[in-house]
């Protein structure tokens, strides 16, 4: 019979844990195929974002958290452009309205995730853009009011 220790034990089942956690689609950001700019709105923080090919969908996915003081509550969007090593236009997605709030001192802050997708393939060498705008932002608006697509 193998013994353990308490520590060894925690070790084999973290790395068990771990494993079973990884992605079959990793994250291009991470292994440089992809570069990644954030633009965060004032008052929202885009926290962090990764960009992975899923099948023949482009997948975007990544955290906001709100800044600043007083308490408030605030609706926008996460707009996502990608584009080739040239700078030529990909694809363009927008998230589903986002409902951000800021509560008071001492109340905490949560954070908002998001999920964008839009039909296609990712080239080695590009970028994306992923912007947070608020709704009231009429340019933003009109833009996200088309569907996700690839540009082609």
């Amino acid at each position: 019979m193998i013994k353990m220790t308490p520590a060894a034990m925690t070790t084999v089942v973290l790395a068990m844990i771990a494993a079973g956690c990884s992605s079959q689609f990793p994250d291009l950001v991470g292994a440089g195929q992809v570069r990644l700019e954030k633009v965060s709105a004032p008052g929202v923080h885009v926290m962090w974002a990764e960009v992975r090919q899923e099948g023949k969908h482009a997948v975007i996915r990544g955290s906001l958290v709100p800044r600043g003081a007083g308490t408030w509550r605030r609706v926008g969007h996460v707009d996502v452009q990608l584009t080739d090593a040239q700078g030529q236009p990909v694809a363009h997605a927008c998230s589903e309205p986002i409902y951000v709030t800021l509560r008071g001192p001492g109340h905490g802050s949560k954070l908002k995730r998001f999920e964008v997708r839009t039909p296609a393939s990712i080239p080695t060498n590009s970028k994306a853009l992923v912007t947070f705008y608020y709704l009231h932002d009429s340019s933003a608006a009109a833009r996200c009011s088309l569907p996700a697509r690839a540009i082609q």
